[in-house]
């Protein structure tokens, strides 16, 4: 952790705990008023409700080490309080160090090196907090246009007309965060790639580990890891980048 990181960090801890225990009371809310919803209509038994407890449960579990990994790298760079803040609330975790590196980036410096300081940390905290905005301003703004929109044109059924099968349609909305997404991880897989060997196999990794996932372990297999794809990935990226990078360092003695 760089010194000036590890310096703001303290600082960043009081924002850090009132903005999740913000979202902690949400949740109690949330359940206390779901509960009660559920006495009075007798909607779920409770072996239903209990049954539903654990399959929520063991669905997060994939996401959750994920999110564990990214953090463990984001503190690094960010420090143990924005990534608390960011990683276990509102922060969407294949996303935090890509905004981080394209922060450090658009000053020119290297996310916790030695040249990043109090004005890159911030630039930093700022690109983390804007990038997920969107989500808020949609909730706020679009969520019930959109879902409108997405209801009537996403992928109609097959429906008769005449006597003919008439062929669902399909819109561009479905695609348009996916495409966004995309060119994100691209843009920064490929900028990431030119930075040395180390880095250009991590990649390499990743991209391998992920599609060997999808392949044979994805949605509609036997066995389901497509939840784990991104902590598998990082991990794997992650050790096959630090070895080769401690191998380049040792060439010169071997030769």
């Amino acid at each position: 952790m760089p010194e000036i990181v590890a310096k703001l960090d303290s600082q960043m801890w009081p924002f850090a705990a009132l903005l999740v225990g913000s979202c902690f009371l949400q949740v109690i809310l949330f359940v206390r008023n779901v509960l009660s919803f559920n006495k009075k209509t007798k909607l779920l038994s409770q072996e239903e409700i209990k049954s539903a407890v654990k399959v929520g449960a063991v669905a997060t579990l994939g996401p959750a080490v994920s999110c564990i990994v990214v953090a463990i790298a984001t503190v690094a760079v960010m420090g143990t309080a924005v990534t608390y803040m960011r990683c276990a609330v509102i922060g969407a975790d294949s996303y935090e160090l890509v905004l981080v590196n394209m922060g450090a980036e658009a000053l020119g410096v290297t996310a916790g090196g030695d040249d990043f300081s109090e004005i890159a940390f911030g630039v930093c905290l700022f690109a983390m907090t804007f990038g997920t905005m969107p989500y808020l301003i949609n909730l706020l703004l679009t969520i019930k246009p959109l879902d409108k929109v997405v209801t009537r044109n996403i992928l109609k059924s097959s429906e008769s007309e005449n006597g003919k099968e008439k062929a669902a349609k399909k819109t561009f909305l479905p695609l348009f965060g996916l495409s966004a997404a995309v060119g994100l991880f691209t843009y920064n897989s490929i900028s990431s790639s030119f930075s040395g060997i180390p880095y250009f196999l991590s990649v390499l990794t990743g991209m391998a580990v992920t599609w060997f996932i999808s392949k044979f372990f994805g949605n509609g297999k036997k066995i389901n890891l497509s939840d784990w794809s991104l902590g598998i990935a990082l991990i794997l990226g992650m050790i096959v980048g630090t070895a080769a990078s401690k191998f380049i360092i040792l060439i010169p003695t071997i030769l």
